[in-house]
């Protein structure tokens, strides 16, 4: 595989937002521009609008009309799995994953969009055995989540897995990062996807319900405050002390609610990481890598820490990155919501 010779742009579409990013030098080293757009809430808008207005943003800004594009759709829950199967020819071997990708869809075969990544192979002669990632989705729904981005005028050259793409990004810039068993837990505003690496591959992906948003949700309806100010709020304060924001009462009251909404999701990562090491008979993690827009709450890695074993680390997939522009301050802070799309603008032809 070699690199795709002009500029891709990584484009991830979130729940909440749409990240960008464009990549230039012979290890994609340098940072062409990131773009960061927050999309409206999901409650006021449909969401192919939400997406055409976001794209609309960031084009009168980067002009990425007619400009390949490769892409990953947050929302959009592609079933992704790890398999041992026998070491067949190639053709026979897509033709038995489509099958197996089958089993967990009700449409037709025909209708499915099946992909995979060979990982490892083990045994020799008729004893061989190949270690595949497989990613399955249904071809209609993604070629629904594909159209605001066509009539954008985009040029979409590939569609990534967010997890594949996120663990592309680590492994292009910091591979030790990957080493050992480690999660990559990306904590959107819409879901949290708990990813589960071993030795630089990935070997299982689970989705928890929630995300960022419901802590926002929760904020306001409990404090009785517009959602722009609870997500102000939220943004503002996270995890740390609302004292001096917020009058005694309501300030309390704000710290049970955000607490107890990042506890719901801590004890559903708790249960995916027990699941991985029975599952795949693991021993304990190296590390938690946090990403996504609600990893960057206020006190979050330290809150955190309290209820894992494993060292807790934000990632920051611009560290390896020449940064030649100025205002990228602003986009630099919010760094650990850009992973997928890094990797995606790395994507290999």
């Amino acid at each position: 595989m070699g690199w795709v010779n002009v500029p891709l742009i990584g484009l991830d579409v979130g729940h909440g937002s749409i990240k960008a990013v464009s990549l230039s030098g012979r290890h994609h080293s340098s940072v062409l521009f990131a773009g960061l757009v927050e999309l409206a809430p999901p409650e006021t808008v449909m969401v192919g609008p939400r997406i055409s207005s976001g794209l609309a943003s960031l084009s009168e800004e980067y002009r990425l009309a007619r400009q390949p594009a490769a892409v990953s759709f947050t929302e959009r829950a592609l079933f992704i799995t790890s398999l041992t199967m026998p070491a067949i020819p190639d053709d026979e071997l897509t033709e038995a994953l489509r099958w197996e990708a089958k089993k967990h869809f009700s449409c037709a075969i025909d209708e499915l969009v099946v992909d995979y990544l060979v990982i490892g192979r083990d045994g020799h002669a008729d004893g061989a055995m190949v270690e595949v990632v497989l990613v399955a989705g249904e071809r209609a729904a993604l070629m629904t989540d594909v159209e605001p981005l066509k009539q954008a005028g985009l040029n979409i050259v590939a569609i990534d897995a967010n997890p594949l793409a996120w663990v592309a990004s680590i492994h292009n810039r910091s591979p030790e990062l990957l080493e050992g068993n480690v999660a990559l837990i990306d904590m959107g505003a819409g879901k949290v996807e708990v990813n589960f690496v071993r030795n630089g591959a990935l070997r299982m992906t689970r989705r928890v319900t929630g995300g960022g948003q419901d802590i926002t949700d929760a904020l306001a309806r409990e404090l009785d405050l517009p959602a722009a100010s609870a997500e102000q709020l939220k943004r503002q304060i996270g995890l740390e002390n609302p004292g001096q924001a917020l009058e005694q009462a309501r300030a309390d009251r704000f710290s049970e609610v955000v607490k107890r909404e990042v506890n719901r999701l801590i004890l559903e990562i708790q249960r995916s990481i027990e699941f991985y090491r029975v599952e795949h008979r693991q021993s304990a993690l190296q590390r938690l890598l946090l990403g996504g827009g609600t990893a960057l709450l206020r006190g979050l890695g330290g809150y955190m820490a309290g209820y894992f074993e494993a060292p807790i680390e934000l990632d920051d997939p611009f560290a390896a990155c020449s940064i030649g522009k100025s205002g990228f301050e602003l986009i630099r802070a919010q760094a650990p919501r850009f992973g997928a799309a890094m990797g995606l603008a790395q994507w290999t032809a």
